[in-house]
């Protein structure tokens, strides 16, 4: 007999699953009831328990607390939640602690609650929450699995062999394989193992849970991002448009209890064990489609093969010239490598642009001396949700790139006079200069020079010549330890007040923000 200890506030809850549930008959005795968490501890004591049933809501200690203090006593003790409300803020710390079920009372019955309690004698696999010996033995077993999903030289004999009983060794053909990749809005380089066993747990509770209203069976492979599903109907037909639908409900319920963006991809239905690696292949390709197309849920079909006579070459000369020239053409390039990209719809070829882009971006900063930007080179095309996403954030960094590149000083298409004119600012930024001086300089008149500088490059005379001093500030604010009033006096301003101003509103940064982020001495 398994013992079970009831909690619950409401006297009417407590004497109703008391005298309503036939216990005894199941294979269950209860060994008291509580009217809190505290009552529940001191029974627990006395008589100890293997599955509680318990509210959330309660005066002293309530249900979380209540599962927090019984876990750190029993780790292998079961809990299944009652509440009054649909509460999903406690979803996530409910899997992590081994809650087993989370039902709502207007929808309590026995048959409900005979029906998971069954669960807990299932041999059906899942994430280990038994003794730490078979959890470290079954996830050797599971890291032996997925290198031998993702290698091909790997044999499955032996992982299959050391598996013994598992339920893989079980499992009966024609099988589906899903491959999830669990997204994360802030893109981290990595993830500790308890923080990728917390994913995995909710998203596995939430699709057994629906898996068995289904009537599907499952079987898990985790690594790093990734969860891989043996998926196996029971009894009905499955095909790959209804396991679609499954995914759906399992992402949608996923996403209520966690910020995580899945990116599912459905193989085909495999016949045989020996194709079981094509499968998951098939699942990644599928996945791969879903990138492309922003559609996080992909089944494979056999036109669904990855091209591989579309080569594509990075034209990085033609890149850099349009980034230095500054025209509006940068963005129709940029357009259209996409687009090419796009047809091709082949992630490693993706995946080795976006290198090369990122090592022409960090080429381009460290060469230019621009101001410093983070540009991650190491990091994977999967910290993008969609190709789409990785589109836009490509074209938004090269044309940042391109409006931080520094204007040339001596263009050859401008006329002589402009490029006499930017000689001068070069020489004489430091002074107290005036277009009128300018003007004298050249020995042309005042006004023809205001019309044609601004004609030619695209600003007047005095933004010109403050984005110049700018320039030079920012270089003294990254190289010297000068004094915020000095630099304004170097490159040219009478007030240091100003100049603070000014730079502010050129940069989005104070003077001491700017050196605080950006000094290299």
């Amino acid at each position: 007999m398994r013992k079970v200890l009831i909690v619950d506030d409401e006297l009417l809850v407590r004497v109703g699953l008391k005298s309503t549930i036939r216990w005894e008959e199941n294979g269950y005795t209860v060994i008291g009831d509580a009217r809190n968490g505290k009552e529940a501890i001191e029974l627990f004591e006395k008589h100890d328990a293997d599955i509680i049933i318990t509210d959330i809501s309660m005066p002293l200690i309530d249900g979380m607390e209540l599962i927090k203090i019984l876990k750190s006593k029993k780790e292998s003790l079961k809990f299944i939640i009652l509440s009054h409300h649909d509460d999903f803020k406690f979803a996530q710390e409910a899997i992590d602690l081994g809650v087993v079920k989370y039902i709502l009372k207007h929808e309590l019955t026995e048959a409900v609650l005979l029906q998971v309690l069954e669960k807990l004698n299932d041999n059906d696999q899942g994430l280990s929450n038994g003794n730490p010996e078979q959890g470290m033995q079954e996830r050797k077993h599971n890291d032996e699995l997925y290198r031998w999903f993702n290698h091909r030289h790997l044999s499955l004999e032996p992982e299959a062999e050391r598996a013994g009983s598992r339920p893989l060794a079980l499992f009966k053909e024609p099988y589906f394989i899903v491959s999830i990749l669990m997204k994360f809005h802030d893109h981290p380089a990595d993830r500790s193992t308890e923080q990728m066993m917390h994913y995995y747990k909710i998203i596995d509770h939430v699709s057994r849970e629906l898996a068995d209203e289904e009537h599907i069976s499952l079987f898990l492979v985790t690594g790093g991002n990734e969860m891989i599903y043996v998926v196996q109907a029971n009894e009905m037909p499955l095909d790959q448009n209804k396991l679609k639908e499954f995914m759906l409900t399992v992402r949608k319920n996923v996403k209520r209890i966690t910020d995580l963006k899945l990116i599912v991809g459905i193989s085909e239905l495999s016949e045989t064990r020996e194709t079981m690696r094509e499968a998951y292949r098939q699942a990644k390709r599928a996945q791969e489609l879903g990138f492309f197309q922003n559609d996080e849920i992909w089944s494979y079909k056999k036109e669904n093969q990855a091209s591989s006579h579309f080569p594509f070459t990075l034209d990085e000369d033609r890149l850099l010239k349009l980034l230095n020239q500054r025209t509006t053409e940068l963005e129709s390039y940029l357009e259209t490598m996409f687009n090419q990209l796009y047809h091709i719809k082949n992630t490693a070829i993706l995946q080795e642009v976006t290198r090369q882009l990122k090592k022409l971006a960090v080429q381009l900063r460290n060469e230019k001396q621009l101001d410093p930007m983070e540009i991650d080179e190491a990091a994977p095309i999967e910290e993008f949700s969609s190709f789409s996403e990785l589109k836009i954030h490509f074209v938004a960094l090269f044309t940042k790139i391109a409006d931080a590149i520094p204007q040339d000083e001596d263009p050859q298409h401008y006329s002589y006079h402009v490029r006499k004119v930017i000689h001068y600012f070069k020489e004489n930024y430091h002074k107290n200069l005036s277009l009128a001086e300018v003007a004298d300089y050249l020995q042309i008149n005042k006004s023809y020079l205001s019309v044609h500088f601004k004609q030619e490059t695209g600003v007047n005379f005095s933004v010109y010549l403050t984005k110049l001093r700018i320039e030079k500030a920012k270089e003294l604010l990254r190289t010297t330890d000068k004094k915020i009033y000095e630099i304004a006096e170097e490159v040219g301003f009478d007030s240091p007040y100003y100049f603070s101003t000014v730079f502010k509103s050129f940069t989005q940064l104070s003077c001491k923000e700017y050196r605080d982020k950006f000094y290299v001495l």
